[in-house]
């Protein structure tokens, strides 16, 4: 939804708009085999249970979610700026006790608050989860400059992908923890550094044909 919030926005040129069209296409695509692989293979009944308590804020994974956040954040209100220090979330939440929780069974115990932003505050402190925070609003910035001068569709499917690691990644942060996952930083860092390497080529491109034209 948010990628295609921000190609609509920028949806000014018929290539923007092109991919555009690919993009709900694609969408579409995937929800629908999802659907079906998911009605094909799984158990209806517990994944219509699943989703139920998905959806209900007073028991199960939501509400431990949530009061995790709660707990972080008073957290992070204790030492704001530069946070506890690397890996001492699991530790510190501890002086909040286990009441109400999953981990209250004395066999579950959490070791993130399952939103990487909270989690990096925590440890970090503001300074660390806002720099953490622009480096994604700088990917973000080139992908929009790249929308705004793609001049063929290869180019603007290329950005559309990096726009689909870059944002999905940051939603899948607010819910759980892929900072920690190796896969996750490896497909992310990679296709980070694959965009930066084709902006540093086109920017050599323009610069030798300015003096060939000079």
């Amino acid at each position: 939804t948010i990628t295609g919030l921000i190609l609509m926005m920028i949806s000014k040129k018929r290539i923007l708009r092109s991919v555009n069209r690919m993009f709900v296409i694609s969408c579409m695509a995937a929800v629908l085999s999802g659907m079906a692989i998911f009605f094909k293979f799984s158990d209806t009944a517990s994944l219509k249970t699943h989703a139920l308590h998905s959806l209900d804020f007073k028991k199960g994974s939501t509400k431990d979610r949530l009061e995790l956040w709660n707990r972080t954040i008073r957290l992070v209100k204790e030492d704001p700026v530069a946070g506890g220090g690397l890996g001492t979330w699991k530790i510190n939440m501890l002086k909040y006790g286990s009441k109400g929780l999953v981990s209250e069974n004395n066999t579950t115990f959490y070791q993130r608050p399952h939103n990487d932003f909270l989690w990096v505050a925590a440890e970090q402190g503001l300074i660390g989860s806002l720099t953490y925070l622009a480096l994604f609003l700088y990917i973000l910035w080139l992908i929009w400059k790249g929308f705004q001068s793609a001049m063929d569709k290869p180019a603007a499917g290329k950005l559309l992908v990096w726009l689909f690691v870059t944002t999905g990644f940051l939603i899948i942060s607010l819910f759980s923890f892929p900072k920690e996952r190796i896969i996750h930083n490896i497909i992310l860092y990679s296709s980070w550094g694959l965009l930066l390497n084709s902006m540093n080529s086109n920017k050599g491109r323009r610069a030798d044909d300015m003096l060939k034209t000079s």
